[in-house]
């Protein structure tokens, strides 16, 4: 489902809509053509790029302050999967001037720029104004429509443009220099409700049987507590139990005659 819903979105931001729109070649190797009439640019002329701050341990752990800080780990909170509405951390504004966090506006888009989680390719938008620590990055976006730029930036790979390494990382230069497809502004209004329209079944599904999958894990540690801990009695089961596979030699009717000679006892030695 994901896989599907990703060659939706693919399709529409480097196709468009139109299927007997003329093409013309992108000079982008992953994007192949694209229709005449949209412009080629680089990241930096549609979004600004900043990376987050440092976030000391002595400054976490703080609720109910101004503004959120927020961590990787935040984007994995339920409810996150596109807009960043929870968070465990927030400082006031005092405490982001004094370490030196930019608080990026809402509506900017963060991602992970270091590690592992660059490599999932998460992207999320802010709700409110809020501070990123140092293995994200924010973009702010100064030309076109956010959700269309949101969908464009899913569909970067930052695990192939990433610095090489022992840890991958992206910094905001390479970023910057990344060159995407922009269609005109109310036509990337309309292929974000094309997609907004074509994905939400999927959307549905795909949250469905998550909640389930999460459902039977959930289930499946339960139930091996409960059998280590003899909660839950499975004598009863065992005679109902398959047979374990035998580890036992073949038998000789199944030897072949090398193997025979092998095993056969060796002749006992006589004097001369």
């Amino acid at each position: 489902l994901n896989e599907q819903k990703q060659a939706i979105i693919h399709r529409a931001v480097t196709r468009g809509l139109n299927p007997d729109a003329p093409l013309k070649p992108s000079g982008i190797p992953w994007l192949g053509e694209i229709p005449a009439h949209w412009e080629v640019s680089p990241l930096k002329r549609v979004a600004s790029f900043k990376s987050g701050a440092g976030f000391s341990l002595a400054e976490q752990g703080q609720e109910n302050l101004e503004l959120p800080f927020l961590k990787v780990s935040d984007m994995n909170l339920e409810g996150n999967e596109r807009q960043i509405l929870t968070w465990r951390n927030t400082i006031s504004r005092e405490t982001a001037a004094r370490i030196g966090a930019f608080i990026f506006p809402a509506g900017t888009i963060i991602f992970p720029k270091v590690g592992g989680a660059m490599l999932t390719n998460k992207r999320r938008i802010l709700s409110i104004p809020s501070c990123i620590d140092n293995n994200v990055m924010g973009a702010v976006i100064k030309k076109g429509d956010l959700d269309f730029v949101f969908l464009t930036l899913q569909r970067l790979d930052f695990g192939r443009l990433s610095k090489p390494g022992p840890v991958p990382a992206i910094g905001e230069g390479e970023v910057r220099e990344i060159k995407v497809c922009l269609p005109p502004y109310d036509e990337q209004k309309e292929i974000v409700a094309f997609v907004r329209e074509e994905t939400a079944q999927i959307d549905t599904a795909i949250h469905r049987l998550e909640r389930e999958i999460a459902l039977l894990r959930e289930y499946r540690t339960r139930l091996v507590a409960d059998v280590v801990t003899g909660q839950l009695d499975v004598r009863p089961a065992a005679p109902h139990l398959p047979a374990e596979p035998s580890d036992a030699p073949p038998a000789s009717d199944d030897l072949s005659d090398s193997d025979a000679d092998d095993l056969a006892p060796e002749p006992a030695e006589t004097e001369a």
